[in-house]
């Protein structure tokens, strides 16, 4: 969820943006849309009802499922083609070991999260990287992020899903290495046009 929370800092911080940020890597993330047209805004509506409820103390139901073969399975389906054990066990234990209120938190800000209307904002370097087979922030979700940034690359990668940092963490140095490039090339000529 980091990367949502990125873009929603930069579009809602421009002045930190130009200030202090030489570039953004998200990685499999999207700028909204998760659900289709007809059920996003009926599933925002639901997370906004249970963070009020959260708000006010009250209970809200569970929906954990923990230590069985389900969660195992759930977890698995967050990866692509060949992922370790270890990595699929080190992605249950993490949401397992996640406070509840916390989950249902994140989860609620996930479905009500969109700046695609804003991406044209984030004026900086970035890369959008999406594993060919992930099922929660999807390529085509990557696509439009992309084609809404100023100044991107979009990076494919083929058999990989969504825990591109456990399953490809090579590929995703290497495209944090090239931004950093990216921008040490770039400074110099933004400092001397300011001149």
């Amino acid at each position: 969820m980091g990367g949502m929370a990125t873009l929603n800092f930069a579009v809602d911080h421009p002045e930190v943006l130009r200030e202090r940020v030489s570039g953004i890597g998200l990685v499999a993330t999207a700028a909204g849309d998760l659900l289709p047209p007809l059920l996003g805004p009926r599933v925002a509506a639901l997370g906004g009802r249970l963070v009020e409820r959260l708000d006010d103390g009250r209970s809200v139901p569970s929906y954990r499922f923990t230590g069985n073969d389900l969660s195992l399975f759930l977890c698995r389906l967050a990866f692509g083609a060949e992922p370790s054990a270890a990595a699929i066990e080190q992605v249950r234990a993490s949401i397992e070991a996640t406070d509840e209120e916390a989950l249902h938190r994140s989860l609620a800000g996930i479905w009500q999260h969109d700046t695609m209307d804003r991406l044209d904002e984030v004026d900086v370097p970035a890369f959008v990287v999406v594993g060919a087979r992930d099922l929660l922030t999807p390529v085509p979700l990557a696509r439009a992020m992309a084609r809404g940034l100023p100044d991107v690359e979009l990076t494919i990668l083929p058999r990989a899903g969504h825990q591109l940092m456990q399953e490809r963490p090579d590929e995703v140095a290497d495209l944090i290495r090239s931004l950093s490039a990216r921008t040490a090339s770039a400074a110099p000529a933004a400092a001397s046009g300011r001149a």
